[in-house]
């Protein structure tokens, strides 16, 4: 039995010295057939389908992923386990029960190294057996770069599930996630998974596939202040600030509206239809993609994505898709904002013209079943010059005269990377590593401070010192209290076991 003990703790110390995490199935990232989502498997009209789909999201919805014991004893170190923490699953109705098995697994690389992709088998009754894999590797976030634990799960060739993990690292790592903070400095794609022999088919690469759409703008929708409207440039005072707006003006024409195949289905990307050779107005300049982070996944409706790109000067972009009511009927909308400084705010209308993106189909007006919806709110944006983004519904910009854009063009390389909103998840990777994101051009100014009276530290220490006195001395009071209760509870007990034994003897002897 000791013998025992020590190998199974030395096993725990071993996995603990490799590495462990616990990972948590964040269910709104599921996407697939309605075998994978819960709105999906609510649906669903076969008794038994529906609740094996439901017994393998209880079982999947969580797990310890670890390295086996047979590795953590000097065997192969591209061994693995992933044990659910969900036990068993149960469906009365029909009769079912599903034991949660533990999932042995076969990784790309060893356990410990980043990226990875391990694969294996979560047998859930006799007959039927989800194939699962697991992938970590850097993805293109929202303004830096990160690692995800992507999964994904096939029941057969027609029905493969995809989604994305919550990941702790407890100790070490856990398929080369990092602990602490994150060290991807570029996106890339996790390494093919193990084949798995009996499974009805490969799984697919990560994040291959996406939609996207040719989005162009609608000259006579774009309103504004100086610099918004191609007849207003000319007004624009300083000649090397106009020349620049000019070509934007060019760039902002036509759009590719996509996801980023870097991972997150909350990043997107704008790449003009114009990216290379001269403006018209001879300015040596290329258009650049913009990085957008979307409140939503990019397919929903509505939504709203947002970023902004560096062509000299800083321009702010956001994309709205929703739906208002236009002449009596309502219609969807791809609407726009530009944003220069806080006093140019541009906006205007794209027409879809090809594909879906944002949750609109070719054309971008239609009939919408949801009715009026507006969209959500964008997404911060590093450097953004007003308090918030402006909404569809608010106040218009107009083509009043106001002054015009007074921010002088910088240095800054033109093809340079876009700088894209602060939060939101990520996803799924690219086919090949995507660019890194631009550093920041300008240095953050330091706000002036005038030197105030030095805080008063000791007697705010004082006033803490006091306070856990004070907290301890009623500590020991309340103990001291339970414990004379107690005392008098059990003299008060054994008194009246003195007297009924007091009271039983002379009886016995009467009896007697």
């Amino acid at each position: 039995m000791n013998v025992m003990l020590i190998l199974g703790s030395l096993l725990c110390f071993l996995r603990s010295a490799n590495g462990q995490c616990d990972a948590t199935l964040k269910v709104d990232s599921l996407t697939g057939p309605p075998q994978c989502t819960p709105n999906g498997i609510a649906q669903l009209q076969d008794a038994k389908v529906k609740a094996l789909s439901e017994c393998f999201l209880e079982c999947a919805s969580g797990y310890n992923i670890h390295v086996s014991d047979a590795t953590a004893a000097g065997g192969s170190n591209l061994q693995a386990l992933a044990t659910p923490k969900t036990k068993t699953c149960s469906k009365e109705d029909i009769n079912l029960k599903v034991l949660c098995s533990p999932v042995p697994l076969t990784c790309a690389k060893p356990f410990t190294e980043f990226p990875n992709a391990c694969t294996g088998v979560l047998p859930l009754v006799s007959g039927v057996k989800v194939y699962v894999a697991f992938y970590t590797y850097c993805t293109h976030g929202i303004s830096s770069y990160e690692s995800i634990l992507d999964t994904q799960a096939i029941f057969n060739a027609d029905t493969i599930c995809q989604g994305i993990y919550k990941y702790d690292t407890q100790s070490g790592t856990c398929m080369g996630l990092p602990q602490g903070k994150d060290t991807c400095q570029q996106a890339g794609i996790p390494p093919e998974p193990p084949r798995i022999a009996e499974s009805p088919m490969r799984f697919p690469l990560v994040g291959a596939g996406s939609g996207q759409c040719q989005a162009s703008i609608m000259p006579n929708t774009v309103t504004g202040p100086i610099g918004c409207t191609e007849d207003s440039l000319p007004k624009i005072p300083d000649a090397q600030a106009r020349a620049v707006i000019e070509c934007f003006h060019e760039c902002a024409q036509s759009y590719t509206l996509s996801w980023d195949m870097s991972s997150s289905w909350h990043v997107a990307v704008a790449t003009p239809k114009k990216q290379t050779g001269k403006c018209s107005n001879g300015l040596d300049m290329s258009c650049s993609k913009i990085v957008l982070g979307c409140t939503n996944t990019f397919g929903e409706f509505p939504n709203t994505c947002a970023g902004a790109t560096v062509m000299q000067m800083k321009f702010f972009v956001a994309f709205y898709a929703y739906a208002k009511e236009v002449d009596g009927k309502i219609t969807s909308v791809l609407d726009t904002r530009v944003i220069v400084d806080k006093d140019t705010v541009c906006s205007g209308l794209y027409s879809v013209d090809s594909g879906e993106c944002m949750g609109l189909g070719s054309g971008g007006v239609g009939a919408n079943p949801q009715g009026v919806v507006q969209p959500p709110q964008p997404l911060p944006v590093p450097g953004f010059p007003l308090e918030k983004w402006p909404m569809p519904g608010d106040s218009s910009p107009t083509d009043a005269p106001t002054d015009a854009p007074t921010d002088a063009p910088t240095d800054a390389p033109t093809d340079a990377p876009t700088d894209a909103p602060t939060d939101k998840p990520t996803d799924k990777p690219t086919d090949k590593p995507t660019e890194k994101p631009d550093e920041p051009t300008e240095k953050p100014v330091e706000p002036e401070t005038t030197k105030g009276p030095e805080p008063k530290k000791k007697e705010e220490s004082s006033s803490y010192t006091w306070m856990w006195i004070l907290i301890v001395l009623l500590l020991v009071v309340i103990l001291a209290f339970a414990f004379y209760n107690r005392r008098n509870r059990l003299m008060e007990d054994e008194r009246r076991l003195r007297e009924a034994q007091e009271v039983e003897i002379p009886s016995a002897v009467n009896r007697f």
